[in-house]
């Protein structure tokens, strides 16, 4: 599989005329493209106007038809004209941890990180994370793992979702010290690191 990962920003008064294009053009897109899956849609929870979204394509073929049929391209004329700040990337999954993918079902809270690894600490970073990492879901039943991708042309790049039931649950992972320790020495190994606290859009999440 073949991953999308595109983050927005819409421009406050704006925000009425985006949820309609979201609502209505973006069903008849998906309804258009079989196989363009919709891994999550969601928005910050500090910021509304803050949106990121993951999409599954099954190779650049998929990509290629998705991009080139004229009703995304309508679209996204349409949604760059709403929004201040927009980017994306192309993913494949990172390899280390991905046997804890879940569906991500019944959650309501999601951690979004992204970072950039530092050239100098590939391995260590690789190491800790397929050591410690498995410790984290094997002790935790409240984190889900919905994607750990990295950039197809970057592999350094790296982002990932975690799900969570609740805000409870994402407090209690937070707190936890294992988990922060694992922070601790994650952060040494990476820079450009950005994380956010996401909930559904509720817009197009019937398409997953």
């Amino acid at each position: 599989m073949i991953y999308i990962q595109q983050s927005w920003t819409i421009i406050p008064g704006k925000e009425k005329e985006y949820d309609n294009l979201a609502r209505k053009e973006s069903v008849e897109l998906f309804s258009r493209h079989t196989d363009v899956k919709i891994v999550g849609a969601w928005k910050s929870f500090f910021n509304d106007n803050i949106i990121h979204s993951v999409l599954a394509l099954i190779d650049f073929n998929a990509i290629q038809r998705f991009w080139a049929d004229q009703t995304h391209r309508d679209f996204r004329h349409k949604l760059l004209r709403l929004v201040s700040d927009y980017h994306y990337c192309i993913l494949t999954t990172t390899g280390r941890v991905d046997r804890f993918l879940s569906d991500g079902t019944e959650a309501e809270v999601f951690l979004y990180q992204s970072y950039d690894i530092l050239p100098k600490s590939v391995d260590e970073y690789v190491s800790l994370v397929t050591t410690e990492v498995p410790q984290i879901f094997q002790s935790h039943a409240a984190p889900r793992l919905l994607g750990a991708w990295q950039s197809i042309f970057s592999p350094t790049h790296v982002v990932s979702v975690l799900a969570f039931e609740d805000f409870a649950a994402l407090q209690i992972y937070s707190d936890t010290q294992f988990v922060k320790e694992f922070t601790e020495k994650s952060l040494r190994m990476v820079t450009n690191h950005h994380s956010d606290i996401l909930v559904t859009t509720g817009r197009v999440d019937a398409f997953k």
